[in-house]
């Protein structure tokens, strides 16, 4: 009885680490650290005009730089478009506006465009990279393919244990 329930407070873990994991990175694809485009970065997309350009250095890869040009503003200072262009390869470029986000992927470019969803005022913008710098997508493992091994080895373990007693 002991046994049955350290497999099953062992499987509880599993799962809630696995999904807080997954919801502390911003970033689907790659390995590299984001690049946040906000306010504490010296980018105030609450006072911009159309044409402003800001450019920062891609953490990681010292020397290399993503730009982003207003390309639209709001209430005549408020960007809810931009242009950007990048120095390696971008996987996925997210655009927060208030309670909002957009999610485009662009595997492997190195330029395009961005805009807020529902032309809501651009909070931040996070811009993600693989490690490599080929910008390609990584695949994420299922769930089964991580927690099917896990279970295994518990359910042998409770095996054993079985036949000692």
């Amino acid at each position: 009885m002991k046994m049955k329930r350290i497999v099953i407070l062992t499987m509880v873990l599993l799962m809630a680490g696995m999904s807080l994991a997954a919801a502390a990175d911003e970033c689907t694809c790659g390995d590299g650290t984001p690049l946040k485009f906000e306010d504490d970065t010296d980018v105030d997309f609450e006072d911009v005009d159309v044409g402003d350009t800001f450019t920062l250095e891609i953490p990681d890869y010292p020397g290399k730089n993503v730009t982003i040009e207003i390309t639209e503003v709001k209430d005549e200072s408020q960007a809810i478009a931009f242009n950007w262009t990048s120095d390696i390869p971008v996987c996925s470029v997210l655009v927060f506006a208030a309670a909002q986000d957009e999610t485009t992927y662009f595997d492997g470019a190195t330029s395009g465009e961005g805009e807020t969803p529902n032309s809501a005022a651009i909070s931040h913008i996070t811009f993600c990279f693989n490690d490599d710098g080929n910008g390609q997508q990584q695949e994420i493992p299922e769930f089964p393919t991580v927690a099917l091994p896990i279970a295994a080895i518990l359910g042998l373990a409770f095996m054993f244990q079985r036949r000692k007693e």
